[in-house]
């Protein structure tokens, strides 16, 4: 809760949040274990031990009490009204599939399944595309890293501020996490990034395979993943219809 409520405060202003009764506390015991070191490259927020207290049933979860004794403006619910006709809600995922428990690169994964099924009755689920592959923390053998890309790309993790780790397009992995994920769409972004790169390669079969410039690579995205339908090219800018 703590970090909580200083991310609410960075914000600069209220906002309107609602926070599950489900929702489990991280303890300062958890942070404590995590700091100590996994091995898997935790970002030691104690996320993992929350986990695994919830598991074993002996988990805290989040109260009124708690939000208000740490100064966080939120209501908790049981269950949210139902969306009126004609009214849209965009609920929005955090990591890739190969960071999911179950299908990610195991055990160098997250604490949860990053998948949607937890929400129902979805009208369209797009999937983004992240024009290069990163990585923060630590995983199986990679393929080599492109400090260059990484810098340009501003490639450091959101919590940790650690490097994140930088490298081409891998398609055999895109082709998997499409076969798992299965979106109706998908988003391929920050295609600015490699704007003035002559040389844009992808591996495939674990070879590398030079694509060529910007205009070249985005044929070849299109001719490869059918599903792709929009670019974003610029940083915050709009979306471009591709087909």
């Amino acid at each position: 809760l703590n970090i909580l409520k200083s991310e609410l405060d960075e914000l600069g202003r209220d906002v309107n949040l609602y926070i599950s009764e489900n929702v489990h506390m991280i303890q300062p015991e958890h942070i404590e274990k995590d700091s100590a070191g996994s091995g898997v490259g935790s970002t030691r927020k104690g996320v993992a031990y929350t986990y695994a207290d919830r598991a074993l049933r002996k988990g805290k979860r989040v109260t009124q009490e708690a939000l208000t004794t740490h100064g966080i403006k939120a209501t908790i619910y049981r269950g949210l009204p139902p969306i009126a006709e004609n009214e849209n809600a965009i609920f929005e995922g955090a990591q890739g599939l190969m960071l999911d428990i179950d299908y990610g690169e195991y055990p160098y994964i997250t604490s949860s399944s990053i998948m949607p099924s937890s929400v129902h009755r979805i009208d369209k689920f797009i999937g983004v595309m992240k024009s290069y592959t990163t990585r923060v923390g630590k995983g199986p053998p990679y393929h080599p890293d492109l400090p260059e890309l990484r810098q340009k790309g501003n490639e450091f993790g959101v919590t940790t501020g650690r490097p994140r780790k930088t490298t081409w397009n891998d398609i055999d992995q895109l082709n998997y996490a499409i076969s798992i994920v299965q979106p109706d769409e998908i988003v391929v972004t920050k295609l600015d990034i490699l704007k003035n790169t002559p040389n844009i390669c992808v591996y495939k079969n674990n070879k590398l395979f030079n694509i060529g410039n910007l205009d070249n690579y985005k044929d070849f995205l299109l001719e490869t993943f059918p599903k792709i339908k929009w670019f974003s090219e610029a940083p915050h800018g709009d979306l471009i219809k591709v087909r």
